[in-house]
């Protein structure tokens, strides 16, 4: 863990893979405009809707509710509340499932 208490691997993981969220040219654009393509909730498309909120990603979550259990933690207490490698494995299906979506809906898929 480093002095912020994060696990880097994790974190590393999921931020390096994040930039893949279709969210054009993310700083140029306002946050309240970056909103979700993928469910009709009008929320932002940023990590913590993609972790925890977007029912896109429902039936991943559940599958990992060893993860999921209680109030909905802040990002980085979820990154440091539990194992790094169960994180990474659900990141990764979520961001394959993603890819799917993306490429359902664009034609195009994206690589990670």
């Amino acid at each position: 863990m480093n002095r912020k208490g994060l696990q880097p691997a994790g974190r590393l993981f999921f931020r390096t893979t994040s930039s893949h969220m279709l969210l054009p040219l993310a700083q140029q654009v306002p946050r309240e405009q970056r909103h979700c393509i993928f469910c009709a909730s009008g929320s932002a498309e940023d990590e913590h809707h993609f972790v925890f909120d977007c029912p896109a990603y429902c039936a991943i979550r559940n599958k990992f509710t060893n993860i999921f259990w209680g109030p909905a933690p802040t990002l980085s207490s979820f990154f440091t509340l539990h194992d790094p490698k169960v994180i990474a494995r659900f990141l990764r299906e979520c961001f394959e499932h993603r890819n799917t979506l993306v490429a359902t809906q664009t034609g195009h898929s994206l690589e990670f």
